[in-house]
């Protein structure tokens, strides 16, 4: 089994490993291109990360509010949904 190869660099120098291997990545069927931002574009990319910051800071915030609270395993929840539509949270008695 052939070992993958990685061939880094710009695209003067990878493109110059390539050519030199030409003859040998002809017999290989399956290939992957990677390109990797310049160093002034990864100020971009941590502009677009900034909403995943958001979303967990939103999570933060529903595990603080939910602290204290009691935790349910869900097993009853079907149960408690029926309850609360019938009106029984409300001291309601459907069978009265």
């Amino acid at each position: 089994m052939a070992q993958a190869q990685k061939y880094e660099g710009t695209w003067e120098e990878v493109n110059a490993q390539l050519a030199a291997h030409a003859a040998e990545l002809r017999n290989y069927k399956r290939f992957r291109l990677v390109i990797e931002p310049a160093d002034d574009e990864v100020e971009n990319v941590q502009q677009i990360v900034t909403p995943n910051r958001k979303a967990l800071a939103a999570l933060q915030e529903i595990n603080r509010r939910q602290e204290g609270k009691r935790h349910t395993d869900g097993s009853q929840t079907e149960r408690i949904i029926r309850e609360g539509r019938e009106g029984k949270m409300y001291g309601h008695d459907p069978a009265e």
